[in-house]
């Protein structure tokens, strides 16, 4: 009798123990279920960041390539200081020249991971890798370019006056990305006289030139964004994406 209740005990001790071990167990097994979940939530909503990052990418990229081509009826009045054909036309590609898509990408979901160290979440690895390549990129995108365009903007076409903004967006709607050509555009005549007078400066001359050098790079990094997010999003893409 006296070794039976040690006996009970220490079954009683095991049953416990056993006990707890599973109840352990299922509550990390329902922690690896939350995580792997949790990680493919964040990945269904990082596709969806880096899809419209792209869709901003491309429309860059066919800004890029159509202010080269007006920078080509610019380049003569820069160089000379003289209008080499129209005047009206000089304006409105000295204005195309300046177009540009909004380049702030949403990344509040990569942010939040991040963050919050849940980035770990998102598995495998080269997934992970391939996203932070994607991020870096839009940021290198960013802040790479964004002086040149400033420049342009405020010392070159900073002197075309609202109104005449205004009107040449008005007559120039019909371009698409694959047709740039303005249709003709009958500007005030002082309006005109008094651009050119102001931009005919170094200083403009200057901004004009290094915001046409920046364009090819601008695609080309354009180019190199979208290599990196088509990267993240191929390893993303499954049944859940």
């Amino acid at each position: 009798m006296p070794l039976a209740q040690p006996k009970r005990m220490a079954t009683e001790f095991l049953t416990i123990l056993v006990g707890i071990l599973a109840a352990l167990g299922i509550e990390a097994w329902y922690a690896g279920v939350r995580d792997r979940a949790l990680g493919l939530e964040y990945q269904v909503r990082i596709a969806q960041e880096l899809r419209s990052a792209r869709v901003f990418l491309e429309g860059i990229g066919r800004e890029a390539t159509r202010a080269l081509e007006y920078s080509e009826a610019a380049a003569s009045f820069f160089n000379t200081g003289l209008p080499s054909g129209d005047p009206d036309e000089l304006v409105i590609a000295i204005y195309n020249m300046g177009r540009d898509n909004p380049r702030s990408f949403d990344r509040s979901t990569f942010e939040d991971i991040v963050s919050t160290g849940r980035l770990n979440l998102i598995a495998p690895i080269e997934v992970r890798e391939a996203i932070q390549r994607a991020y870096r990129s839009l940021d290198t995108f960013e802040t790479q370019l964004a002086p040149y365009r400033d420049e342009y903007l405020k010392v070159v076409r900073g002197w075309i006056p609202l109104h005449v903004i205004n009107q040449i967006r008005a007559e120039c709607s019909s371009m698409s990305a694959v047709s740039f050509t303005c249709p003709p555009v009958d500007l005030p005549e002082e309006d005109v006289r008094k651009i050119l007078s102001g931009l005919s400066t170094d200083e403009a001359a200057l901004a004009f030139r290094l915001r046409r050098q920046a364009l090819p790079v601008t695609r080309a990094i354009a180019g190199e964004a979208i290599r990196a997010v088509d990267s993240a999003l191929a390893l993303m893409s499954t049944g859940e994406l």
